[in-house]
Order: structure tokens, then sequence, then C-alpha cells
């Protein structure tokens, strides 16, 4: 959704930060700092995975996925409200590697390392 491509439809006004333009900008900050979270063999989420199943497998491809969407995000050019329409493809393209991103994180990694994701119904809302 922060791309505003939703089901591979464009919608320009679900775009994160609409209306100051700084969308693709928030995107390639969050894919940033998740890399620098993910951290390397030594650091970071990295090397608790790789701790965790004694292999680099998950690792690495939680590495691949990361830098995929870094470069997809890198590919284009303006602004995410303007490029749905004069760049869609890499829009859709960034759009289908932050999806795998996100399910890979939420099935391999949280598998890895242990990690439940359970619905709570007492979560103080």
């Amino acid at each position: 959704k922060p791309v505003g491509a939703i089901d591979f439809t464009q919608h320009p006004k679900e775009v994160e930060a609409y209306y100051s333009d700084q969308g693709l900008e928030l995107v390639k900050l969050n894919l940033s700092e998740l890399n620098r979270f993910a951290g390397d063999r030594n650091s970071g989420l990295i090397s608790l995975v790789d701790h965790m199943t004694a292999s680099t497998s998950v690792s690495d491809s939680l590495s691949l996925k990361i830098d995929n969407c870094i470069s997809k995000a890198s590919i284009i050019q303006h602004p995410l409200t303007q490029a749905l329409s004069t760049e869609e493809e890499q829009v859709f393209e960034l759009y289908k590697a932050l999806q795998d991103l996100l399910m890979f994180l939420k099935s391999d990694v949280l598998q890895a390392t242990g990690i439940p994701l359970l619905f709570s119904d007492n979560d103080g809302d």
C-alpha cells in the first residue's frame, strides 16, 4: 500500500505521504533502516537467524530480498503519485518485491527465530 499499488491496481491517493510527495523517499528510508537492522553475519537480525538456524540460507535470502527492494526503489525516478502513471511497471515491480519481502519476514524469518505470530484480543486497544 505505501507505493499506491494494491493487487496490481493503481491507487494514487493511497501512496504514503500523498500530499508531500515524499512517499518514495520514505519507502527508501524504511528499506535502508531495515537493511541496517538486518545487519550482517556479526550483528543484527542476520546474525540471530544464522545462530538460530545453524545455516545461512534464510539470512542469505533475507539479504537478497532487501537488496532487491532497495534496487527496485532506486530505479523509480519520480514521486510515487506521478510514477504510478509514468513508471507503472517499475512501481509494480517494487510492489511485488515489497510483498515478497513482507511474506518472507512473516513466514521464514519468524519461523527461523522461533517467534510466534499470534492474534490477541487483549492487546490494550
